[in-house]
């Protein structure tokens, strides 16, 4: 069901269609951007990538991680090239429709810098009756990094030459990668009981432990998990709800070490205190 646009996020949009290119005053909009929203009873988490002619913008969208109240729980959503954005700038506002799902999401919002905020509104088909329409809050923050907030990305060479992404997320015990797919990505954890070095610093990697905190880890691909054997791990930055990293390390299939990989990696997880 295509949705109707508000009056005044019309009016925006035709505006910048006048305008016809990016005049000086026009936002940039262009960039990868992390993007949250609060609708339809649920709290979406995922990356678009905006790009940006003139006034018209367009862009592409990564998986989306989704938490919702209620019986639905923690899922991901998938994304494909059928999921898109596009939209226009004029001044500091931005319309942009999310083309996702058989859904149109349209969102209305004001650009400051690297940052957007407003509102995003959709139809609501939960019930059994005709769509109604919701409206809900997004905001979004551009970063210039390669791996942005609660994200992973690892570059695989050896017996699997690929690069691979996804969500990242962390406890006291060590950060766990999981693909956008949903699949289990990897982990890189402390031996023994002990928590992870959020300290910035490089440590070891090793597949027994060899030294006083040393770390192991692994990652998974198509449903082979590939043991790191050695190399080490880099904790660059250290927040209060976030940390960065990077490892090189070197590793081999669980099921035949014959088999052997080179993992290049950057992390930075969301990161929480779980209760045990």
């Amino acid at each position: 069901m295509q949705m109707k646009m508000f009056t005044a996020a019309a009016l925006v949009a035709a505006l910048a269609a006048c305008d016809g290119g990016t005049g000086v005053h026009d936002a940039n909009a262009a960039g990868k951007w992390l993007y949250r929203a609060s609708v339809f009873g649920c709290d979406f988490t995922t990356v678009v990538r905006v790009t940006q002619s003139g006034s018209t913008l367009g862009g592409t969208v990564l998986p989306v991680m989704a938490s919702c109240r209620g019986s639905s729980g923690y899922y991901t959503l998938p994304s494909d090239s059928n999921v898109t954005v596009s939209g226009r700038v004029h001044g500091d506002s931005v319309t942009f429709t999310l083309h996702a799902w058989a859904s149109n999401l349209v969102h209305s919002a004001a650009i400051h810098g690297d940052s957007i905020s407003g509102t995003v509104t959709g139809p609501n088909r939960s019930g059994p009756g005709p769509d109604t329409t919701t409206t809900g809050e997004f905001g979004a923050r551009r970063y210039t990094t390669e791996v942005l907030p609660g994200r992973f990305r690892v570059a695989l060479s050896g017996a699997v030459a690929d690069t691979v992404e996804g969500a990242a997320h962390s406890e006291q015990f060590g950060p766990t990668f999981y693909y956008d797919d949903g699949g289990a990505g990897g982990y890189l954890a402390r031996f023994g009981s002990g928590t992870f070095p959020l300290v910035a610093g490089t440590y070891h990697i090793y597949d027994h432990s060899v030294v006083h905190d040393s770390l192991s880890g692994g990652i998974g691909y198509h449903g082979r998990f590939y043991r790191f054997r050695n190399g080490t791990a880099t904790i660059t930055a250290v927040g209060p709800d976030h940390f960065q990293g990077t490892f090189d390390a070197n590793g081999y299939l669980a099921a035949d070490t014959t088999q052997k990989i080179h993992a290049v990696g950057a992390f930075n997880p969301d990161y929480y205190i779980a209760q045990r």
